[in-house]
C-alpha cells in the first residue's frame, strides 16, 4: 500500500471527541425507548491443550454484554433523531407574519460559539458549586432576513429531567430566556444565589409562573437586554471565554426576545431556552476563516 494512500485514509478517520458534558440519566432513558443500554461483543480466548504429545493452541470465541459507552449511546441517538425527522441542526425561528416557526423539532443538535456559564450556589449546603448553563448568544449564521430570525441560545445542565415543552409566545414579554432560566433554577436541587434573589415558585401554570419574573427585571433591561452576559456577570456568575462547541439539546422554551430597548422591528428575535443532553468541543477542522 502506497504511503499516498496511507496518508488518504488517516484523513478520513474521525478526531476522536472532547466531550465536556453528558447527561447521562437523560440519555439512557432515551436510549432504552429505542434500544437498550447493553451491547454484545465477541471475545477471543487462547486455550492450551495436548494434541498427542504435541502441545495444541486454539481461539474459543465467546459473547458478553457490556454497557454501551456514551459516545456509543449519543451517535445512537442522534442517528434515530435524524433518521424519525425529530431532529434540526438550526435553532428556531418565526420567517413570516402567520408566526409559524421553522425548524422547530423537539431535539436540536448545533454548532455554535458559547460561553459556560457556572451560577454559585447559595451557601455551601448541597456540596456543590451551582448550576452550570451555556449561552450561545447568536448562532453562526445570521438570518437577518426572517420576520424573527434566531436569537440567543441558553442551555442549562439540568438535574430535574423533566422534558416537559412551552411555547412562551411573543405577546406577554421580552424577557423569555431569562424568565425561563429562572423558572427552571427555582426547580433544580442546588439552590443558587440567582434563584435566591429571584425566586419563581412554580404554581403549576408554566406562563403565570414566568410572568412573576417581569417584577424583579423590569430595571435591569438595559443591561440583560443588549447584553446578556455582563448582567450575568454582574451577578456574580462566573463565565469562562467563549469556544466553538457542538451540543445536543432539547427545547424547554420558544419565545420572542427583544436584544434592544426601543421596541425597533428588528430587535425582536426567536429565544431558545433548552436541556443539555451532550455537549462537546468542535473539532478544528469545522471551523472557517
Amino acid at each position: 500500500m502506497s504511503m499516498k494512500l496511507l496518508g488518504c485514509l488517516k484523513k478520513h478517520k474521525p478526531i476522536p471527541r472532547d466531550y465536556l458534558y453528558i447527561d447521562e440519566t437523560r440519555l439512557n432513558s432515551y436510549i432504552s425507548q429505542i434500544s437498550t443500554i447493553s451491547t454484545s461483543q465477541r471475545s477471543p480466548t487462547l486455550k492450551f491443550g495436548m494434541s498427542g504429545t504435541k502441545p495444541s493452541i486454539s481461539i474459543d470465541f465467546s459473547t458478553q454484554l457490556r454497557e454501551k459507552t456514551n459516545h456509543e449511546k449519543v451517535c445512537e441517538l442522534v442517528t434515530y433523531l435524524e433518521k424519525s425527522g425529530h431532529l434540526s441542526h438550526e435553532r428556531p425561528a418565526i420567517i413570516q407574519e402567520s408566526g409559524d416557526y421553522v425548524n422547530v423539532t423537539d431535539f436540536i443538535l448545533e454548532e455554535c460559539g458559547a460561553s459556560r456559564i457556572l451560577i454559585p450556589a447559595e451557601g455551601n449546603e448541597s456540596g456543590k458549586p451551582g448550576i452550570v448553563i451555556w449561552i450561545s448568544e447568536w448562532p453562526l449564521e445570521r438570518h437577518s432576513d426572517f420576520l424573527r430570525p434566531p436569537g440567543l441560545l441558553c442551555i442549562i445542565q439540568d438535574s430535574t429531567h423533566d422534558d416537559t415543552i412551552h411555547t412562551a409566545g411573543f405577546s406577554h414579554s421580552s424577557y423569555t430566556w431569562l424568565q425561563a432560566l429562572l423558572y427552571q433554577l427555582g426547580q433544580e436541587m442546588v439552590a443558587t444565589k440567582l434563584s435566591s434573589e429571584y425566586p419563581v415558585p412554580a404554581s403549576g401554570e408554566y406562563l403565570f409562573d414566568i410572568m412573576r419574573a417581569q417584577y424583579y427585571l423590569r430595571d435591569d433591561s438595559d443591561v440583560f437586554r443588549p447584553y446578556p452576559l455582563e448582567w450575568l456577570k454582574q451577578k456574580g456568575c462566573i463565565l469562562s471565554e467563549n469556544r466553538r462547541i457542538e451540543v445536543l439539546y432539547r427545547i424547554r422554551n420558544l419565545g420572542g426576545d427583544e436584544i434592544g430597548t426601543q421596541n425597533n422591528s428588528e430587535d425582536f428575535t426567536v429565544s431558545t431556552f433548552a436541556y443539555a443532553i451532550a455537549i462537546w468541543a468542535a473539532s478544528r477542522s469545522s471551523f472557517k476563516g
